[in-house]
């Protein structure tokens, strides 16, 4: 008894748990900074309720991303690290060497999002023009 029950169980919290039956738009979109395409990084859709599934996706590639979004109302985050030289993991003489990044897009729109969107359940398009000033 105890197993059918522990079974069952299991059952009902996978079945609770899984939001795989979550709609999402398909959204696609260009990310340009300065009118100049970004080369690579991230878009991130963060829901604004803090419940909603966050999006599949959303990796920019040559200006151009993709991703799979619950629709409503979200938060968009967009970054586009750079490798600008190597540091030291450690203050330590026999330190190995990793990379330096630095972001390129302003914090406005990653750290300090001001972007905010409402995603439409049949929206296919969004586009980001993002300025550095």
């Amino acid at each position: 008894m105890r197993t059918i029950l522990g079974a069952f169980l299991c059952a009902a919290f996978l079945a609770v748990g899984c939001n795989s039956d979550v709609h999402r738009a398909n959204l696609k979109g260009k990310v340009t900074l300065d009118d100049k395409p970004i080369e690579k990084g991230l878009v991130e859709f963060i829901p604004a309720d803090g419940k909603t599934p966050s999006a599949k996706g959303g990796i920019i590639v040559n200006g151009e991303y993709s991703a799979e979004v619950v629709p409503g109302n979200v938060l968009v985050k967009i970054t586009s690290p750079e490798v600008v030289g190597k540091r030291k993991m450690y203050d330590t003489p026999d330190s190995p060497l990793v990379d330096d990044v630095k972001e390129r897009i302003p914090t406005k729109y990653n750290d300090e999002t001001i972007l905010k969107e409402t995603i439409q359940s049949n929206q296919k398009e969004l586009h980001f023009k993002l300025s550095s000033k």
